[in-house]
């Protein structure tokens, strides 16, 4: 910690910017599975004294956008979910990148390379919910020129860890 005209600055290198958010991972994980409800808050009160100051700095910095709950899609009545491959009118990425995150059941979107412009990973309560998205929704949206659905059977989640990346 530096101090500069009685401002207290928190100066640390790359690898403790890893620890903070590989603590900040695993103290969300066991969170998750921790049903002793003093223990979740002691170990809330640790995490947030230990890394304040890194966490602010992460906050600042864009590495950590954001706080979000892990929210299971099937557990809240969204059991269907599909990659949506979506094909773009020449020139008109712009405006389908700004009126796609729109659609329901729309998770996240992704502008791609290759033979599709767009991936959309949709959540939905049936097969009647997504054709009437797919077919009246999104394919009438001028912009959409075509697109392919992919239905995902089972997937995985686990926080991103910092220390595991390639440099």
């Amino acid at each position: 910690m530096l101090r500069a005209q009685g401002v207290a600055r928190f100066q640390a290198p790359e690898e403790i910017h890893c620890r903070v958010s590989q603590l900040l991972g695993r103290t969300y994980s066991f969170l998750e599975q921790s049903h002793d409800l003093l223990e979740r808050r002691s170990v809330v009160r640790i995490a947030a004294v230990c890394n304040e100051e890194g966490a602010c700095q992460l906050r600042e910095a864009g590495v950590i956008r954001g706080f979000s709950a892990d929210v299971d899609p099937t557990a809240a009545g969204l059991p269907l979910s599909a990659l949506i491959l979506v094909g773009a009118e020449q020139g008109e990425w712009r405006r389908a990148r700004e009126r796609l995150p729109s659609l329901p059941g729309v998770e996240w979107v992704a502008l791609t390379s290759g033979e599709f412009d767009f991936v959309l990973l949709v959540r939905m309560r049936d097969i009647g919910t997504l054709r009437d998205v797919l077919l009246e929704q999104l394919h009438g949206m001028p912009e959409v020129r075509s697109t392919e659905t992919i239905f995902i059977l089972d997937e995985q989640r686990q926080p991103l860890d910092l220390t595991r990346l390639a440099h």
